[in-house]
């Protein structure tokens, strides 16, 4: 008799908690299409609820953690290829949710990796000036393109990009250009390229108040960490 007291509690907290993970299931996909519909994203991110047991965060309105991925974001031309946020501290109220009068969610804090291929990269820089190209053999930053040269014509040029984060987005400055063949450039046509293959990309807007912190440089593009304190997010 015991045993199957044991056996049957045993089942019942199982399926309580396969009934719970169900419900934060559906509550992700259904914040996913809300986030995307006011963020304007092309795709619906996958959206994930932390936690257990997931009803009794959403009976008392504030969730631990929310993990947010989404994917090939654009903003003002650029194409961020990744997000992942990690969100914590998200108040909302039942009874606001379930009538569908949220428009905007509080988030206490939140960290972000956000990545950006070199072929998304370059895609975005195809219409500036030259047409600068980035790659990052050896995990080195370089930067290529053409610049005309009194007496030579077109010269493909290179130079070493540094990425950094400014107040206007993510910077990537560009020094030592060469040429990739022939004579040295004169002075006045490198500072000239230098100043071409030099750019700055927006991130002003990008989804979930994130503020960038720090970039670093892989082969396959840039990973930048940011953060998001006393936010608010628009579900609507």
């Amino acid at each position: 008799m015991i045993k199957r007291l044991v056996l049957s509690a045993a089942v019942m907290v199982g399926l309580a908690v396969l009934a719970d993970r169900g419900l934060a299931v559906a509550a992700g996909e259904a914040a996913a299409s809300s986030v995307a519909r006011s963020n304007g994203l092309a795709e619906e991110p996958e959206v994930s609820f932390r936690g257990f047991p997931f009803i009794t965060q959403a009976l008392g309105g504030q969730f631990q953690e929310v993990d947010v991925d989404a994917r090939d974001v654009t903003v003002d031309g650029m194409t961020f290829s990744r997000i992942e946020a990690e969100l914590r501290g998200i108040k909302v109220g039942l009874r606001d949710a379930l009538a569908g009068e949220v428009d905007a969610v509080p988030v206490e804090s939140g960290n972000a990796v956000v990545s950006i291929d070199y072929r998304d990269l370059n895609d975005y820089l195809d219409a500036k000036p030259g047409s600068p190209d980035v790659a990052a053999p050896g995990g080195v930053l370089i930067v290529r393109s053409t610049i005309g040269v009194p007496g030579r014509g077109s010269v493909a040029v290179e130079g070493r990009g540094t990425a950094s984060v400014t107040g206007d987005g993510l910077a990537v400055r560009v020094s030592g250009v060469r040429a990739t063949s022939g004579p040295a450039l004169p002075a006045a046509v490198a500072a000239t390229a230098t100043s071409r293959l030099s750019f700055v990309i927006p991130t002003r807007r990008l989804p979930f108040g994130l503020t960038l912190q720090s970039v670093s440089v892989d082969v396959g593009g840039l990973r930048v960490a940011a953060v998001a304190r006393g936010i608010v997010v628009r579900v609507r």
